[in-house]
């Protein structure tokens, strides 16, 4: 049965760069224009927020690190993420159609990234740089999705994707976007 799956799938997408290749190509292309977009970002949200993409993608995967204005605290910068991040993971009591977006996390250790990555990360967040063992929580993308922007309808979920980690970050701050 496997061996069919193979054969069907490769008949109607050929593995060559016209075909299966343009998949592979098109998830770069996002993600070069996920992490334009994340750069903007962060002027858009300085006023209140300090957002990072903690070093530049070398794959699909594109992080982000937050931090409220003011807060110095790497355990308060944390709760701020995890509360974020509970607006952005699955629920098992609701239905999936009521997230507008899903999303998920992982932490920047510094014995894997490097002590001092880890403060020049932190340092740009306005944190302490005081690496005391705990990691630092930061959003993942993997830009996977061949139908991030929709050319014919002219709809991009990056931009969409962008406006809604703007409400819900001046939301979890109580502070009201500014378009």
């Amino acid at each position: 049965a496997a061996a069919a799956v193979v054969y069907v799938a490769h008949k109607v997408l050929p593995l060559d760069h016209r075909h299966f290749g343009r998949l592979p190509h098109s998830t770069v292309r996002y993600t070069e224009i996920f992490y334009e977009r994340a750069q903007r970002f962060t002027d858009e949200v300085a006023p209140y927020l300090h957002a990072r993409v903690p070093f530049e993608p070398d794959s699909n995967l594109v992080c982000l690190a937050f931090n409220p204005r003011g807060n110095r605290s790497l355990a308060a910068a944390n709760r701020f993420m995890q509360r974020l991040y509970e607006l952005l993971r699955p629920d098992v009591h609701q239905p999936l159609q009521v997230k507008e977006f899903f999303g998920s996390t992982t932490t920047l250790r510094p014995e894997r990234v490097g002590a001092e990555q880890t403060r020049q990360i932190l340092a740009t967040l306005g944190l302490d740089a005081e690496l005391d063992g705990e990691p630092l929580t930061i959003l993942r993308h993997t830009l996977m999705n061949p139908y991030l922007i929709d050319r014919d309808n002219d709809i991009s979920y990056i931009e969409r994707y962008f406006a809604f980690l703007a409400r819900c970050t001046a939301t979890r701050l109580d502070r009201t976007p500014t378009p």
